[in-house]
């Protein structure tokens, strides 16, 4: 069969060479594999061949003009002559060029590639590192930087459960940034190969992005797009099988490969959590001098009502500015910009601390009488809402004092609170223009100190591990950069754009233009920090007389001076550009098939990323196998295709490696048997079910859903089995087949487990988790009562049991939280009083908080106990006055949290104890 090399120079299209003669044994095409198939990963190619200088044409560089330093200036086709068929594509390889000084006929060598390794020192465009891109456009758009177009043929070794169209799951280009330097184009394309369990190469003018577990199929479905990401069709991809039995030269090398040990896979993430810049802005490179308001717009808070958050120099904490004296005003206030997506059942912690920027000279009498006529509680309200309901609150009458905002003489004020998620939804938070009450207040705004949300079981890494063969020695660990994650905050897949902008939803913010001028050439307006700044984080949406400005760029400090400037297109001296901030569209549906994966070659598999992935590797070298270097003769070996050859059997392998000569038409490869799928009778059944499920109330019957396969044979038998939990009265309905009924579930915690046999006799299991979700009422009921009065002195202690309804199973525990609150009345002096607060846990005081003083207080404690403990809550208050002196002192015990251990719970927690006495 006959071959020919065109060699196109890109800049001038009508100029083409055609190889027509080379020296026997110069064209080979080589694609630089590696020595295991887990090493795969971005696969180039290259062609090597050469041009002759006939003797009677014998000059100097006839080839010179093929000499260049652009990487991209002569393309080299490598096509079979019978059809014209397109077998390769690339580059010259720059710089490169060889010849031999003599007479006489002679050839000169060149080498092509087709640009995948010089893909490192490549980058892709900005918006990829700064935006959300669908996995098939960044892969896309990385292979477009070979100056290849051509078309993918795209076929992972994990799918999503659901969304099959990788061009409809998608990354934010953040991840491929590292302390601020973008990685390149190779970096990028090779972590999502390899985390997806893949390799790239190139075959016959086709990109291939094939998963490791389909190197060894016959066939398989692909998804196909052109080269600029666009979807193509549903291709059925038919490998090319290369029977070599009696074509082998040389005395082929066969080397065994051992199995793993076991199989680590880690994906490191970062915790529940908002964003740091909910509470304190990054300084973007400006710096505040003495001409320099030190204010910026927050960039992680919505206005409603023409109400913004800023943040101050010099630590820009979020600041919120007082309305003066007026009323509340339901329809200023700020919400979170990105919301973050809670789980149901999730176990979460809410932290909200606030601090007062004081005016004037401090008076500490003068504060203490404010707070004593609450003039510091409560002017600054706040909701947290899950799934647009509202949790915790101060600004509704419903809610409980305990979730008050109450400034204390420090100026600060918290809240904090535990809570199940009684749903899945997004988090969002509300701050509400602070108000006034009084001139007397003192107070400029408020500063939002901290504001967290935390999953108490939340971890920094998700390890997943598999024991393949304990015979061996080797284990394998693997890093993934990305896996899952439902609320957004970690380098996932996700399954929806999250930081798209409402284009219908926005608010308009005039930055005043101080004066404009033209230096070089260039036009600049300067405006302040805040206006600059803004524009900054908002460039693609600022207007000037009703007009979209394009092409903008901002400069802090310019000329390191203290001007901020806007550069422009056309001088803009006077007025205001208006700034338009979009809103996020909040995507509120399920996230439940964000964290559904399979092994893209069963299909059935409905597990989180890193266990799918864990699933690959575990069949894929759960077998001793064989790697094989030898040279076939006569037989043109690609990569991609299948070799079938006879070493103990006859077997079919994968390539490793391939080098083609395609003059003598032999091949040097390296094959390595597959094991994956062809060996049948040697793949075990696979069985999936529900990770938990939930018994609530009162609930004691649940169904146990199993889905089973066997990929290389049948299912002949199920079994389900109760592994831990009491087992008294539990009844499974029909063990024996694939779902069945679970009755007697009285308990809180029970594991039951299903296994799966083959027609070959392996087995695979999996366990169900069975939790109770339990609602607690929580009740103080009094037990004594003692009250001493005389006239300038009354005093009361009241004794309280906690009471738990229902009572906490044997061995469980509950870490509760716990506030105190003393406010004293005082009408004349001089006249004092105080209340001490005490826990008492099996007769035994625990905790025991004595407040003093004119004002009002908190404090917080926390203990442990078991359900066999008795709690008792001893409140006592007193008065003293001298003479006819009149007062009042109110105390408040609250338990505002349970913290539950090994079960699920909600309560009707805040609840209060209280106690009030009075001298008149």
């Amino acid at each position: 069969m006959n071959y020919y090399v065109n060699i196109i120079d890109t800049e001038n299209s009508n100029y083409t060479t055609q190889l027509e003669y080379a020296s026997a044994d110069s064209i080979r095409l080589k694609w630089k594999g590696a020595d295991a198939v887990d090493d795969l990963s971005i696969v180039g190619s290259v062609l090597y061949f050469n041009l002759e200088v006939p003797f009677n044409n014998n000059v100097d560089a006839a080839f010179i003009d093929l000499f260049t330093g652009d990487e991209q200036r002569y393309k080299v086709e490598f096509r079979r002559e019978t059809d014209d068929f397109l077998i390769w594509q690339g580059f010259l390889l720059p710089d490169s060029y060889n010849e031999p000084y003599t007479n006489g006929t002679f050839y000169v060598d060149f080498e092509a590639v087709d640009g995948l390794g010089r893909l490192k020192g490549k980058y892709l465009p900005e918006d990829f590192y700064t935006t959300e891109k669908s996995v098939v456009e960044i892969v896309c758009k990385c292979l477009e930087l070979t100056g290849l177009q051509m078309d993918l043929i795209f076929a992972p070794g994990i799918d999503n459960k659901v969304e099959k169209d990788w061009s409809k799951i998608y990354l934010h280009g953040s991840m491929f940034t590292d302390k601020d330097k973008q990685q390149d184009a190779y970096k990028v394309l090779q972590t999502i190969v390899e985390d997806t369990i893949s390799c790239v190469y190139q075959k016959l003018g086709v990109w291939y992005f094939e998963g490791l577990n389909k190197r060894n199929l016959l066939s398989y479905e692909a998804y196909k797009y052109n080269f600029d990401g666009s979807f193509v069709n549903i291709e059925n991809i038919q490998k090319v099988v290369r029977d070599i039995v009696g074509k082998t030269l040389q005395t082929p090398r066969v080397d065994v490969i051992t199995p793993y040990n076991k199989i680590a896979i880690t994906h490191e993430r970062e915790k529940l959590g908002f964003k740091p810049t909910v509470s304190k802005e990054e300084n973007d490179g400006w710096v505040v001098g003495a001409a320099v308001l030190g204010e910026v717009y927050a960039t992680e808070w919505y206005g409603y009502g023409i109400f913004f958050a800023k943040a101050k120099a010099p630590d820009y904490n979020i600041y919120l500015k007082l309305s003066g004296y007026s009323d509340f005003e339901p329809s200023k206030y700020i919400e979170l910009l990105n919301k973050i997506y809670i789980k149901k059942n999730q176990k979460l912690k809410f932290s909200l601390e606030f601090s007062l920027k004081y005016y004037g000279t401090e008076d500490s009498a003068l504060i203490d009488v404010m707070i004593g006529n609450g003039d510091w509680k409560d002017f600054v309200k706040y909701e947290l809402l899950l799934a647009d309901q509202i949790l915790f609150s101060n600004n509704q009458s419903s809610f409980s004092s305990a979730e008050s905002i109450s400034f204390s003489s420090d100026k600060k004020a918290s809240v904090s609170f535990e809570f199940l998620a009684a749903q899945s939804g997004l988090l969002n938070v509300k701050i509400y223009e602070p108000f006034g009450i009084s001139d007397l207040i003192k107070v400029e705004g408020v500063f939002i100190d901290a504001i967290t949300i935390e999953d108490i079981e939340s971890v920094d890494e998700i390890i997943v591990e598999d024991i393949l063969s304990a015979e061996y020695t080797i284990d394998k660990d693997l890093t993934l950069k990305i896996a899952d994650d439902v609320a957004g905050i970690n380098n996932a897949f996700r399954l929806s754009k999250l930081e798209q902008s409402n284009p219908f939803s926005f608010t308009n913010i005039e930055v005043q233009v101080l004066y404009g001028f033209t230096q070089n050439g260039n036009n600049y307006s300067q405006v302040a920090l805040s206006g600059a700044n803004l524009i900054n984080d908002n460039i693609t949406s600022v207007y000037y007389n009703n007009t979209l400005l394009t092409d903008l760029e901002v400069f802090y400090n310019y000329q390191n001076g203290e001007q901020m400037l806007v550069k422009t297109n056309t001088l803009i001296t006077s007025g205001n550009f208006v700034v338009r901030v979009h809103k996020k569209i909040d995507y509120n549906l399920d996230r439940l098939h964000w964290e559904t994966w399979t092994d893209s070659v069963y299909q059935i598999e409905s597990k989180r990323y890193c266990n799918a992935v864990l699933g690959v590797y575990r069949r894929l070298f759960s077998d001793v196998s064989q790697k094989i270097d030898l040279t076939v003769e006569k037989t043109p070996v690609m990569f991609g295709d299948i070799i079938k050859w006879n070493y103990i059997e006859n077997r079919n392998y994968t390539i490793l490696d391939s080098e083609v000569n395609f003059d003598s038409g032999d091949s040097t490869i390296r094959i390595q048997n597959a094991t994956y799928i062809i060996d049948t009778g040697n793949v075990p059944p696979i069985v999936e079910t529900e990770t938990t499920l939930y018994l609530y109330d009162t609930d004691s019957v649940v169904e146990l859903i199993a889905t089973a396969y066997d990929p290389d044979g049948t299912v002949v038998s199920y079994f389900w089995e109760q592994i831990s939990g009491p087992t008294a009265s539990v009844s499974i309905a029909t063990p024996n087949v694939q779902s069945t009924f679970v009755s007697g579930l009285t308990g809180s915690n029970y594991q039951f487990q299903i296994t799966v046999t083959d027609n070959d006799g392996l087995t695979a299991t999996s366990i169900v988790n069975v939790v109770r979700v339990v609602n607690y009422n929580f009740s103080f009921s009094q037990v004594s009562f003692e009250q001493i009065q005389a006239d300038n002195h009354q005093e009361r202690i009241t004794k309280f049991d906690l009471n738990i309804d229902p009572n906490l199973p044997d061995n469980e525990s509950v870490t509760l939280s716990c506030l105190g609150f003393l406010e004293n009345f005082l009408n004349n002096d001089p006249v004092s009083a105080f209340s001490e607060f005490k826990v008492i846990k099996n007769g035994l005081t625990i905790i025991s908080h004595l407040e003093d003083g004119q004002f009002s207080n908190t404090f917080s404690s926390t203990f442990n106990f078991i359900n066999t403990d008795s709690i008792q809550i001893s409140l006592k208050v007193s008065v003293f006055t001298v003479f006819s002196g009149a007062g009042s002192a109110y105390a408040r015990f609250t338990v505002s949290s349970a913290n539950f251990y090994n079960y699920l719970s909600t309560s009707n927690l805040p609840i209060d104890v209280d106690s009030y006495v009075q001298i008149q």
